[in-house]
């Protein structure tokens, strides 16, 4: 019964973790892991690093002013990107119940875009918040979305 009195609830996940899952568990002090095939687990917020302190480090140390102000751009930029994401995925919705055809055929290639826009962006979340291999995956996921724009 002690054991189970002072256990530590604590989350693993293969695929990582949004922001906004992190940040929740940054405010709520939740340990996050991550799991790869190959068996490793990696500490992936400060919590977890207190669970398993020779874990390795996610993304080094503390970011300095230059590094944080292109993270937080990169940040702001990520969350644009994701919500004309779902903007344009409700308009596809709409245009998959059109009586013409071939309004319906280009909602439905519209919608292979935006998945693989959501799934560029998704890949992009395994990055250090200022690496500027983040502009590469913005710079895709915004040509993506000017075309599946053009096909609705």
């Amino acid at each position: 019964m002690a054991q189970a009195a002072a256990a530590k609830p604590f989350f693993y996940s293969l695929n990582g973790y949004t922001p906004q899952a992190l940040e929740w568990a940054n405010a709520t002090s939740m340990p996050l892991f991550t799991y790869s095939a190959d068996g490793r687990v990696l500490a992936q917020n400060s919590a977890a690093h207190t669970l398993a302190p020779g874990s390795a480090r996610i993304g080094g140390g503390k970011l300095g002013f230059f590094e944080q102000a292109r993270a937080d751009k990169y940040r702001r930029e990520l969350e644009k990107l994701r919500q004309d994401i779902n903007d344009l995925t409700v308009l596809m919705h709409k245009r998959t119940q059109s009586r013409r055809p071939a309004v319906r055929r280009s909602a439905g290639e519209a919608g292979g875009l935006l998945l693989n826009a959501s799934r560029t962006l998704d890949g992009s979340d395994v990055l250090p918040p200022a690496d500027r291999r983040r502009e590469d995956f913005h710079r895709a996921v915004r040509d993506a979305l000017k075309l599946a724009r053009r096909m609705l």
